[in-house]
């Protein structure tokens, strides 16, 4: 599998067998994270993996809790709703918590958020390693950081980036009762609603709107 076709397969796999994976895997998929691109090289991350049943018993805990307090603000998180489903993070094989560190976000304009793009980086390199070598996962970042930094000892100054579910999917990976592998669960923005040329809402051909250039050039001499 190249990358592009791993990048427009992958889905979210909300169900597993269960199976454990193997450790070589565990390994790949580990080292696909290493190896993602952080600014300055800082590889600001750090990935907690997760087996065990005690541990995956506290996580359960603390996602259910946040999926509640989700369903006071978005309708669509209650029960019988289009996300209203909580997985059952205890069946879930293989989790591997992602956590950034403040302390390696690059000194530029702007690099406060340097370690948490580096750390989302490395998660999606282990999402589409996971696709590339037969397995689903799922990954979850609306989960109280807090509660999630102390079941797996992390400091307090690190920020919880997500946790990713992985697995040997079961059917079609869709959580009971709801059918998440339905093609219209993952269509895409037509190309010229997310994609422009040069200036934003300018398709190609366009040219940028000329009293805002006139005005980059007169304020800020660009």
């Amino acid at each position: 599998m190249d990358v592009l076709e791993a990048i427009r397969t992958r889905r979210s796999a909300r169900k597993w067998l269960p199976k454990a994976v193997p450790d070589e895997v565990v390994e790949q998929i580990l080292d696909a994270g290493r190896w993602a691109p952080s600014a300055g090289n800082f590889q600001p991350w750090a990935f907690i993996v997760i087996q065990s049943p005690e541990t995956k018993e506290r996580i359960q805990k603390v996602a259910e809790e946040s999926k509640n307090l989700s369903r006071i603000w978005a309708p669509y998180f209650r029960e019988g709703r289009s996300r209203g489903y909580i997985v059952d993070l205890r069946h879930v094989p293989l989790g591997i918590a992602i956590f950034a560190d403040p302390r390696h976000a690059p000194p530029h304009t702007g690099g406060e958020m340097g370690h948490i793009i580096g750390a989302s980086l490395a998660a999606m390199n282990m999402w589409l390693a996971a696709h590339a070598l037969g397995l689903g996962a799922c990954y979850w970042s609306h989960m109280m950081p807090d509660k999630m930094k102390v079941i797996v000892g992390m400091p307090h100054h690190w920020d919880f980036i997500g946790l990713l579910g992985i697995g040997y999917v079961d059917g079609d990976g869709s959580p009971d009762g709801y059918n998440t592998a339905d093609p219209k669960y993952w269509e895409r923005r037509p190309m010229d609603q997310v994609a422009f040329y040069e200036w934003f809402r300018c398709q190609k051909g366009e040219e940028p709107p000329a009293e805002k250039v006139t005005l980059l050039k007169e304020y800020l001499d660009l």
